[in-house]
């Protein structure tokens, strides 16, 4: 059996899972979606990373929305906040690409390739080749390029009377 991806070198690394990697350089997390995109079959969603931190940091989310704002690759990210369709998708954040984001919220996540056709697997190219310096770019403003990442902190469950 290998390392887990908690222990393992950032070249180790696969792509699908680097943004995963470099956040928890940052903090633990207490829920995270690992996986970006699905490396055998890039073309069946964009790529979406969706985590929450251990702890309620705003300003680091914060710090994050603005190094995807002065970004400068291949499509324009974005982070936000869960919409709170369910308690625990409003405590999640959510990168993904920002024409991703705009196209969901207006026709669904079921028919975007069927919208954007031809420009659909462009696109999740474009975003793909983004992670790395993207990556790259977070760890730099967090001066996290030499910290392995934490391991997750799991929330205790609430005992009920």
């Amino acid at each position: 059996m290998g390392k887990s991806f908690w222990e393992k070198d950032r070249s180790e690394v696969g792509n699908d899972e680097l943004m995963a990697y470099t956040l928890a350089k940052i903090k633990p997390f207490a829920w995270v979606r690992r996986k970006m995109y699905d490396m055998e079959n890039i073309f069946h969603s964009p790529p979406v990373f969706c985590w929450r931190f251990s702890e309620e940091d705003e300003e680091i989310y914060s710090q994050l929305k603005d190094c995807l704002e002065i970004f400068k690759g291949n499509v324009k990210w974005i982070v936000y906040k869960g919409d709170g369709q369910n308690n625990q998708s409003s405590r999640n954040y959510t990168i993904e690409p920002k024409i991703i984001f705009d196209l969901r919220k207006t026709i669904g996540n079921d028919i975007l390739p069927e919208i954007l056709k031809d420009q659909y697997e462009k696109m999740i190219l474009k975003a793909i080749t983004d992670i790395e310096p993207l990556c790259k770019l977070i760890e730099k403003r967090f001066q996290v390029e030499m910290l392995k990442p934490y391991f997750p902190i799991i929330p205790r469950m609430q005992k009920s009377n």
